[in-house]
């Protein structure tokens, strides 16, 4: 969007500011919660991520820079194992016991029965989902396709929907 390639585009809202001439229009916000093997031992998610390998999103990207800002806020220091960018793929070696993720909640599909799900509490962050758009460039296909995207984010599990400004 800021290099005018596309109109707009579905993202991770960064914590940033955005550039001045981009607008952001936030759709729905999913908690972050750490998940370990049922097998874990531990009882808190401080505990877990202490003494379990961390299978966590890539530092670079909206969502490893969030999991690193969280770590160093809570002066957690962990046992990083594997650094990727599929959601899917951490879920499923958690569940083959490789390791402990930071990660948005969600349905958890076939690994939900070999997960432990531990809330962050006071500490939880989250992720916004929101549409980029160049200011300025409203037109009725894009009031329509963010309202279409508004009503099919209330069918997503596990998530809270922002209510985006008024259309019109």
């Amino acid at each position: 969007v800021a290099r005018e390639q596309v109109d707009m585009a579905i993202v991770i809202l960064p914590d940033d500011d955005l550039p001045l001439d981009i607008e952001a229009w936030p759709i729905l916000r999913k908690e972050h919660v750490v998940i370990a093997p049922k097998t874990c031992k531990s009882r808190t998610w401080r505990a877990a991520i202490r003494s379990n390998p961390l299978i966590r999103y890539e530092s670079k990207t909206i969502p490893g820079l969030k999991i690193d800002d969280f770590l160093a806020r809570h002066e957690i220091s962990a046992q990083e194992s594997i650094h990727m960018n599929y959601y899917e793929t951490m879920v499923s070696f958690v569940a083959r016991g490789m390791g402990v993720s930071i990660v948005p909640e969600a349905d958890f599909g076939p690994a939900a029965d070999q997960i432990k799900i531990f809330r962050l509490g006071e500490d939880t962050f989250y992720r916004d989902i929101g549409l980029l758009q160049r200011r300025g460039e409203k037109s009725p296909a894009f009031d329509a396709f963010r309202a279409a995207l508004g009503a099919e984010a209330a069918n997503e599990p596990h998530s809270l929907i922002l209510a985006p400004p008024p259309i019109g």
